[in-house]
């Protein structure tokens, strides 16, 4: 079993739903870095305070932590011993994005700190049409460079198929530790 999980990928891929998905059947904590990054109203942390709070969570001993954040991933991915990197074109991230806002309308996402009502804006999706242009490409170089775990989804069934598999195997070994 792996203690730290990096989830990582464009904005609208799933993240979010993964990590707490994951934590549901690992019974690992998830860190949503929206969280530890946004203030209310979407006021932006302090850069300091947002990298002390991630360092607090990075060299705890389990966790899974879902988000972008770019500037960050080099150091996340020294602490992590696992990396799933949902990797879908942009239609389907642009599709889960529109999706998300339009459940979430006017309410705040439960992976998102109290107050940042669900929006979106040209430039987030500016940001999620362009990402495989301007940020795809350095996070494949940085995983392929790197000596850790991973497993790559280009697209929600692989996603559902895999956490399907994690969910069988987990609900094994925790109904045979029982028996024991």
């Amino acid at each position: 079993m792996h203690e730290r999980t990096l989830i990582i990928g464009c904005s609208g891929s799933g993240k979010s739903w993964l990590a707490t998905k994951l934590s549901n059947i690992t019974k690992q904590p998830v860190v949503h870095l929206d969280q530890l990054y946004w203030l209310e109203n979407w006021q932006k942390q302090d850069r300091v305070v947002f990298i002390e709070k991630l360092e607090t969570e990075l060299t705890k001993n389990s966790w899974i932590i879902d988000g972008n954040f770019d500037s960050t991933l080099e150091r996340r991915l020294k602490y992590a011993d696992f990396v799933i990197f949902l990797d879908f074109n942009r239609f389907q991230t642009l599709s889960g994005a529109i999706t998300r806002a339009m459940k979430y309308y006017k309410r705040t996402r439960p992976d998102m700190t109290e107050g940042c009502n669900e929006k979106i804006d040209f430039e987030f999706l500016k940001y999620i049409w362009d990402y495989p242009k301007t940020t795809r490409q350095k996070t494949v170089d940085l995983l392929s460079k790197l000596k850790i775990d991973s497993i790559t989804f280009t697209n929600r069934k692989q996603m559902a198929d895999w956490l399907e598999n994690m969910e069988v195997r987990y609900g094994r070994m925790v109904h045979s530790s029982k028996t024991r």
